[in-house]
């Protein structure tokens, strides 16, 4: 097949437009600190539809993400997804890495316990040691993308942090008070 001078030119103006257009659409949000105290970083980004959270230990210099608890790094993310300040039975939700398979997604079922683990193909997560833009030296970075419709049913999410660190062990933020009676807000 012979392509002429004019075909070309209408190939690239047509991916050039194409391209163009993608960018326009796939508007990049820059991710938002919600926490940081210089031992500890809390980030949110949206991502579609889709809340990625990235907390840092940045203080913490021992590698156990893949430990055996106690000997374990690990955190929670607890969700007041009916936004009430309260644990709501069967409404509000943990999500938290699992040693034994996919992301762990539980609901509570009183304000000290929550349901079995479940899976849910759509909330993803990992965990890594290394540097980042917060510190040089490696500490425990863990990512989680966790659905918006997850979160809350309207534009906003309201939850807590726990962080569990060999030999430190539980750290809560944004406080240790009655969960959800103190609680980071985020928008989207």
């Amino acid at each position: 097949m012979k392509v002429t001078f004019k075909t070309l030119v209408s190939l690239l103006l047509m991916s050039g437009l194409s391209l163009v257009a993608c960018k326009k659409d796939d508007k990049v949000i820059e991710p938002k600190e919600v926490f940081n105290d210089g031992n500890q970083v809390i980030i949110y980004q949206p991502v579609g539809d889709k809340i990625k959270f990235t907390i840092e230990p940045i203080s913490d210099q021992t590698n156990s993400i893949n430990g055996t608890f106690p000997d374990l790094d690990f955190y929670r993310i607890l969700v007041d997804v009916d936004q009430d300040d309260v644990v709501t039975s069967n409404v509000d939700l943990l999500f938290s890495p699992s040693s034994s398979g996919p992301y762990c997604v539980a609901t509570f079922t009183s304000s000290v316990s929550t349901s079995g683990c479940s899976s849910f193909q759509d909330v993803v997560g990992n965990s890594i040691f290394s540097t980042s833009e917060f510190s040089a030296t490696d500490h425990p970075i863990y990512t989680v993308e966790i659905p918006k419709s997850m979160l809350s049913t309207n534009s906003k999410a309201n939850f807590v942090v726990n962080v569990y660190g060999e030999g430190t062990g539980w750290e809560y933020y944004p406080s240790d008070a009655d969960l959800f009676m103190d609680s980071f807000e985020i928008t989207w």
